[in-house]
């Protein structure tokens, strides 16, 4: 865990942070708090002039004390050093899993996936997934990837036909959900509440298209190929924790239909400049080699097995 307090002068409180995320703030601190010439202490504390107690049992790592204001973002920024929390690339090249590829590594799930379709992505391999099958993928419920005060989402999408899709949706109790619609415009919002769509985004079909919406908890902004589409006002809304899903929505689910590469989720809001190198990371790179080398080739389930695998998507 990668715990956090901060104290705000300004607004006169105190925050708890556990791994990027606030979950507990006192106001009413003041705007100063009175300070000693008494040293530092890790892992315990001075109850006395000699005495100590609450002394720390566990492991410890990278100590820092920093001064200055700060925002939400950054602190989900300093939890993963400004990495996604989601970065599924898709090159597994079998299996009914696929690696996120995040700095805290988690598993997620294909479901409905028999016979999944692995293809040629815009980086080495990708995945077609069919609402006629009703496919998406699974990520599972964890803590990093919920929306707090701000969220990025992006991904690789490949469609031969417009249509009202979800490209990556949290739809549990009014969650948050990214789709495109049958307009060719980008979507965000509140499943079921409040969403705000694009304004010429003009997505097309037959091509591989890089779409992104960044959220700082008042405004979304609505990318296609790093650059910026237009953006709108948006309240910041509560979101109880649930599964995130990738290619379905809620209880009218979207299913997405096409192909889809390197998904990504970071707890903070993206800039124009960082969300222009997550596309040119995987758009034109002279000399890039695609292989298909699988990075992580499972074996298929025999007939008349399930696979279970050992991991807490599944608990």
């Amino acid at each position: 865990y990668l715990i956090q307090g901060y104290y705000d002068a300004s607004a006169g409180s105190v925050s708890i942070y556990v791994n990027g995320v606030r979950e507990e703030v006192l106001t009413g601190v003041g705007s100063s708090i009175s300070d000693t010439s008494s040293g530092f202490y890790l892992g315990a504390t001075k109850t006395g002039s000699s005495s100590f107690g609450d002394y720390l049992s566990g492991t410890v790592d990278e100590v820092r004390v920093v001064n200055g204001e700060r925002s939400d973002a950054s602190f989900a920024y300093s939890q993963q050093r400004g990495k996604p929390v989601v970065n599924l690339t898709f090159d597994d090249g079998s299996g009914n899993q696929t690696i996120n590829n995040a700095p805290i590594v988690t598993r997620a799930a294909f479901i409905n996936g028999e016979n999944l379709d692995w293809i040629i992505g815009v980086d080495n391999y990708g995945l077609a997934l069919s609402s006629i099958k009703s496919q998406y993928v699974d990520l599972g419920k964890e803590e990093q990837f919920q929306l707090s005060n701000s969220i990025t989402l992006s991904t690789w999408i490949y469609v031969n036909s417009l249509g009202n899709y979800a490209l990556i949706s949290q739809p549990n109790n009014n969650g948050y959900t990214f789709q495109m619609t049958s307009g060719g415009e980008l979507l965000f919002g509140a499943l079921g509440g409040t969403t705000v769509t694009s304004s010429g985004a003009g997505l097309t079909t037959n091509a591989w298209i890089h779409v992104a919406v960044a959220y700082d908890g008042t405004t979304a902004y609505f990318y296609k190929n790093a650059r910026l589409v237009s953006s709108s006002p948006l309240a910041l809304w509560s979101v109880e924790p649930g599964a995130v899903l990738v290619g379905k929505a809620g209880s009218t689910p979207n299913y997405f239909t096409g192909k889809v590469d390197s998904v990504m989720i970071y707890p903070y809001n993206r800039t124009l400049f960082e969300i222009s190198a997550d596309f040119s990371g995987g758009a034109v790179v002279l000399g890039k080699s695609y292989n298909l080398t699988a990075r992580n080739a499972q074996q298929a389930c025999p007939s008349g097995f399930v696979s279970v695998p050992g991991n807490s998507l599944y608990g």
